[in-house]
């Protein structure tokens, strides 16, 4: 019988179910595959992921050398299994059309009474033109929303624009896919395209308030070694992110009073976590890279999923409150929020 604590409940089972799966136990979803074969589909013996996908692999506890060396179907079933199994997060393997009209519809049925926020997902609608890296990658844009809303950090309505990004980087990969228009070819050759993997630029949930465009509000947001003036040693800047939270980086230099008044009331307001970078010597290299300059301030804020949601020519709370609250859809802490809200 299903959990009835269960939060997502995934009906079939493949690799792109168990990534999905995985990533929502990461965050403490409690989540029951309903798997009606012994074994996923079939896909090539060894998978090979970018830096990108293996990043979270590794960060959602899987073992691979290097975040994007290849790995075998058997040992990502296998590791799944058991990360899902450590998280108490089931698999009902074999499950007939018969057991899961029993068990299965009625469960959901009750807790679509009992909450609004139930979810329940295909496995073969997970798996996108038959491409891993595609679907893990819309999986990692969903997977966040997902959690945010049950976990009452984000509205509902935060859900509705993963449509409009996993559109965007279907269209993409289209693009990669299939052979471009002779006259695109040669539009693109007069006024060549800035070189984007899987932006999402034209997301409205990204915004984009600097002057300075080489890195921009949709983008990923890049790593790069720096010295971490606080703990005073060396990191990489993906190590202020994490797929369960956002995270709000300030470069610049700003005074103690006022460091202390933006993190109190980041803290008091919002479920996010906050960095601060004053410029220095040891890391001018990593302000150039940036594009900021000693002397000015920024302010970044990185989804879960790598993507940067503002980028901001200065520090301003109201700039990050109005983002956060009303481009975004997060929740005020102790904030009440019907899970349709708007």
């Amino acid at each position: 019988m299903l959990k009835p604590d269960t939060d997502v409940s995934i009906y079939g089972i493949n690799l792109p179910a168990l990534f999905l799966a995985t990533a929502l136990s990461y965050n403490g979803v409690s989540v029951c595959i309903w798997a009606e074969q012994e074994k996923p589909d079939d896909f090539p013996e060894n998978l090979v992921f970018d830096n990108y996908i293996g990043h979270f692999l590794a960060q959602f506890g899987y073992q691979i050398k290097n975040n994007a060396e290849l790995i075998t179907v058997p040992s990502f079933l296998e590791q799944s299994l058991k990360l899902l199994a450590s998280r108490v997060c089931p698999v009902v393997w074999k499950s007939s059309e018969k057991e899961i009209e029993k068990n299965l519809l009625p469960a959901i049925y009750s807790q679509n009474k009992a909450k609004d926020d139930a979810f329940i997902y295909h496995a073969q609608a997970l798996l996108l033109n038959n491409n891993l890296d595609l679907s893990f990658r819309s999986i990692l844009l969903l997977g966040w929303r997902i959690s945010g809303v049950l976990n009452k950090t984000l509205k509902q309505r935060t859900l509705v624009t993963e449509v409009h990004e996993k559109a965007l980087l279907q269209e993409q990969w289209n693009l990669k896919a299939y052979k471009q228009p002779l006259f695109k070819r040669l539009l693109d050759k007069i006024h060549p395209p800035k070189a984007k993997a899987y932006q999402l630029i034209d997301a409205k949930i990204n915004l984009h308030l600097s002057q300075d465009r080489s890195l921009e509000a949709g983008e990923l947001f890049p790593n790069f070694n720096f010295y971490d003036e606080k703990a005073q040693v060396e990191i990489q800047l993906h190590q202020w992110t994490n797929y369960q939270y956002f995270s709000v980086i300030l470069f610049g230099y700003l005074s103690q009073p006022n460091l202390f008044t933006v993190s109190r009331w980041m803290q008091l307001n919002y479920p996010v976590k906050l960095y601060y970078l004053p410029p220095s010597e040891k890391n001018n290299p990593l302000f150039e890279f940036m594009g900021i300059k000693p002397d000015t301030k920024r302010t970044f804020i990185v989804r879960p999923d790598l993507y940067l949601g503002l980028i901001h020519d200065t520090i301003d709370v109201e700039v990050i409150d109005n983002y956060l609250k009303n481009v975004l859809g997060m929740k005020i802490n102790h904030e009440e929020i019907n899970s349709f809200g708007a």
